[in-house]
């Protein structure tokens, strides 16, 4: 079963589609080499949150 994690703080504002594929490039450049400490480094970098555990159910993990 689906568990909120973390709600969203409010609207954001729009970036355009370029800035976001860097973004995006940015992150999995990152989580390719390091793997799991820069997956648990990007929504402390990006969002301020640095949860203690980053875990999913494994079926959740398959979907």
């Amino acid at each position: 079963m689906a568990q909120e994690i973390k709600r969203a703080s409010g609207s954001t504002p729009r970036r355009s589609d370029a800035r976001v594929a860097e973004r995006v490039r940015e992150i999995i450049d990152g989580v390719r080499p390091r793997g799991d400490e820069a997956v648990r480094e990007f929504p402390a970098r990006f969002d301020g949150w640095e949860p203690e555990t980053l875990s999913a159910e494994r079926t959740a993990a398959r979907s």
